[in-house]
């Protein structure tokens, strides 16, 4: 008992998982010349949306049907703006790692889309032993003890761009933190609920700022011509 109660003492080393919508855009870095900053749109609008692909395939901190979920919630902030008349939840296979615009164009062509949003993420998980751990040194205290704090930070960014010019119209992004117990025998599943609970909460946030942006967006669509950050 006593060594395995050593050997639950001590903080995990933190976890971080991120995938970027510009690490596939621009695998190679931002090597073309600057898009257009106006850019003419015929409306009503065909939009795709979908998350970014991961580096090298890397694991996910949630599972693929929690990721459908999540972009569904996002979906119908986009549905209620009177100038999209479709959007597609682009299957995650659609997308390869470090694609870039010939992968979007391919898309376009494939689903007869105008706009793309890649919906990314960025998590970091972090796990250390307080005063309570010390209850470890009981034969229960692994079992039934909750010493271990845990931060889950989560920020999640969703970026509109134009796929035929290739030009940024806007973006918006959410972020949360959740805080949590513990024990050493289920810190792993522990942290599986804290990334889902992060992930929900920061998708939250990520449409209340989306909303005002779609605002901002609708005003200028209206008037044939997006104005580019």
């Amino acid at each position: 008992v006593l060594a395995l109660a050593a050997g639950c003492v001590g903080s995990l080393p933190p976890t971080h998982r991120v995938n970027s919508a510009l690490d596939f855009l621009y695998p190679q870095g931002i090597t073309t010349a600057a898009p257009a900053s106006e850019v003419v749109l015929k409306l009503p609008l065909r939009v795709g949306l979908a998350f970014a692909p991961n580096r090298g395939y890397q694991r996910d901190p949630i599972t693929e049907e929690q990721k459908q979920k999540l972009l569904g919630r996002v979906a119908a902030a986009f549905k209620e703006n009177k100038a999209i008349s479709h959007l597609e939840v682009v299957p995650t296979t659609y997308l390869q790692p470090a694609g870039g615009f010939a992968n979007l164009d391919q898309i376009r062509k494939s689903l007869g889309l105008d706009l793309m949003v890649l919906v990314s993420y960025d998590q970091a998980q972090f796990t250390e032993s307080t005063r309570a751990s010390w209850t470890y040194l009981t034969v229960v205290g692994p079992l039934l003890i909750e010493g271990e704090k845990n931060d889950t930070r989560t920020v999640m960014d969703a970026v509109v761009y134009d796929i035929d010019s290739e030009a940024l119209l806007f973006r918006a992004a959410g972020e949360s933190t959740v805080n949590g117990h513990s024990s050493p025998l289920n810190v792993e599943r522990k942290r599986r609920v804290f990334a889902s609970e992060g992930f929900d909460k920061a998708t939250e946030s990520l449409i209340g700022n989306l909303h005002a942006a779609l605002d901002r967006f609708d005003e200028q669509a209206r008037n044939g011509t997006v104005q580019g950050p």
